[in-house]
């Protein structure tokens, strides 16, 4: 009850480890035709998924019987010490030493409380599509064209868990530190669209070609409800080899099957908690801190429970929002084979769903008592944190803007074979989330060009360039992947960001990475074979390392760099 904490870890027993059964079904037949001998198309088909995946947890705990053979015990009459209290014996239960885990001595005693659970989890999808398209009529630029379809997709999960994997509605179980909700769920959703091209005018002065495209898709969630979302493209080649684009279309997109039914789950998330030296002045996020300032958070890692919206109690909404996006593509008739775009593209979404991170909750509660996530917060009555809910939600809108361009030159064709060389690149303008909007006190978190745990890496510069070859059978490519700079805090400390745990607002600048992939390909043509050789990360470049503080269960962001190294592969392909 004075909720002193010792912390130790049985090396003796080993890591711990994850073995994946995984089996995959999927038959995808359809038909396909035409109406007569018209202009018209047709296809329909069906599609049936299953994916069912069983996961064997190597190396936990029996959290009952550690607790018991580290609990109270006594040394009986007959001279040995034995579990429990003189007359109240615990049965099976061998006394550990909790001072001393990775002792030869205790090892037999632990091993016997090593259990393996097993977790399956299956997913199925059901689907049935129909498409149709041609032309309709003739304007004096073009024909008219439309395309239109109809769909209907049913999508089902399920989990099944060893009881002591099973946890209940805080995601406490018997097995120590993780463990699963059995839940699962379904939902359907019935969709019909159409799309049509206008050909406006054409073969003018200074307006080779002006065509419209219009689109609209009606949705109907059996979860969200229904919801239209159209589009309106406009392209226009003053030249033949000049085009101009534009877009702006309504997005919408329903919640997933794991963001409705995910169940309870332990995380074990780093975070930096802003009651450390509280004094006062915060009561809704720093519950029962002492106020004389001597708090301090004795381990950066805290318990959290991560969840599906269902199990939540949560109702999620759907995100919608708009995207617009306008470029230019130039073939300059004066270099054949050369291509060049660039588009500048922005994207408002509102209701966006994602899982809240343990950081975000404590912050905006921190910054806001009246705030909906101090209700997240779960303190113990010393105020060290027992666990921070993260469940799927509805958080606040996304603000996102950038630049995309691409360059590619086919060479002329030589006796040493064909020659083609790309370059493919993105600018993050921004990258803006704020978490709750209705809050007009909540803090609008700045993403571009940073590192943030709740969020992602958004280096302002994205790049890859591919020099590929080919002669007959022969082929070859040297690809490079740049990611530009980033950075890991802020220096606002309104944003509540710092790349160190026991201080606030530290930045750390992360450089530049360039990794280099190379293959080597064959044409086996009497077998229908290709053969395949490469070596990815060709400089075996290692990813930076980030402070603790700022990832789980890693040293940087796994999302972003090569983890494995310099590494080899092989490929055979056979069509039959």
């Amino acid at each position: 009850t004075s909720y002193n904490s010792f912390n130790t870890r049985a090396t003796v027993l080993g890591n711990r480890r994850y073995e994946y059964n995984t089996y995959n079904f999927q038959i995808n037949p359809g038909l396909r035709g035409s109406f007569g001998d018209s202009s018209w198309q047709w296809d329909a088909s069906v599609n049936y998924g299953k994916v069912k995946q069983k996961s064997i947890n190597y190396g936990f705990l029996d959290y009952a019987g550690f607790n018991a053979a580290v609990g109270p015990s006594f040394l009986d009459t007959d001279g040995t010490v034995k579990c429990g209290s003189a007359g109240a014996v615990i049965a099976g239960c061998t006394p550990i030493d909790v001072f001393n885990l990775n002792s030869e001595s205790n090892k037999a005693a632990l091993e016997a409380l090593v259990v393996n659970p097993i977790v399956t989890s299956v997913y199925t999808v059901k689907q049935f599509e129909a498409n149709a398209n041609g032309n309709l009529f003739d304007l004096p630029a073009g024909t008219v064209s439309l395309a239109a379809g109809v769909s209907y997709r049913k999508e089902s999960t399920s989990t099944a868990a060893d009881p002591l994997w099973t946890g209940d509605e805080n995601g406490m179980c018997g097995v120590i530190e993780f463990c699963a909700t059995v839940l699962g769920g379904s939902f359907s959703v019935k969709e019909a669209y159409a799309e049509a091209l206008f050909p406006l005018l054409a073969d003018l002065p200074l307006v080779h070609s002006l065509n419209l495209t219009v689109g609209s898709r009606f949705s109907d969630y059996d979860t969200v409800g229904s919801k239209t979302n159209s589009k309106v493209s406009l392209e226009y080649r003053p030249i033949e080899n000049l085009l101009l684009r534009g877009t702006v279309s309504q997005v919408f997109r329903a919640p997933n099957i794991n963001e409705l039914y995910a169940g309870v789950a332990g995380d074990s998330p780093s975070v930096n908690d802003p009651c450390n030296g509280y004094t006062g002045g915060h009561a809704a996020a720093c519950a029962n801190v002492p106020t004389d300032g001597s708090y301090q958070q004795a381990d950066n890692q805290v318990g959290a429970k991560a969840s599906g919206a269902v199990v939540a109690g949560y109702q999620l909404k759907p995100e919608t929002g708009k995207s617009y996006d306008f470029g230019v593509v130039y073939d300059p008739g004066w270099l054949d084979g050369l291509s060049m775009s660039a588009d500048l593209w922005k994207i408002n979404l509102q209701d966006t769903i994602t899982q809240v991170s343990a950081q975000t909750v404590l912050n905006q509660c921190y910054a806001n008592a009246s705030s909906a996530f101090c209700a997240l917060i779960h303190r113990n009555d010393n105020g060290t944190i027992n666990y921070i809910a993260e469940p799927t939600v509805n958080l606040g809108k996304l603000w996102a803007s950038g630049a995309d361009f691409s360059l590619n030159y086919r060479l002329p064709d030589t006796a040493w074979g064909s020659f083609n060389a790309s370059l493919n690149g993105t600018y993050v303008i921004r990258y803006d989330i704020n978490p709750d909007t209705t809050d007009a006190s909540t803090v609008t978190i700045h993403n571009a060009g940073k590192y943030t745990y709740a969020y992602g890496n958004f280096p302002r510069w994205r790049g890859l360039g591919t020099l590929s070859w080919n002669l007959g059978d022969w082929s070859a490519s040297w690809r490079i992947r740049y990611i530009g700079s980033t950075e890991i805090g802020s220096a606002d400390t309104r944003q509540g960001l710092s790349a160190d745990a026991d201080q606030a607002a530290v930045v750390r600048g992360i450089g530049s990475y360039v990794y280099h992939n190379v293959q080597v390909g064959y044409n086996v043509k009497p077998w229908h074979t290709r053969l395949e050789l490469g070596v990815d990360n060709l400089a075996d470049k290692q990813p930076p390392l980030y402070y603790a503080n700022n990832v789980t269960n890693a040293n940087t962001d796994v999302a972003t760099y090569d983890l494995l190294g310099r590494y080899y592969w092989a490929r055979a392909t056979v069509k039959f």
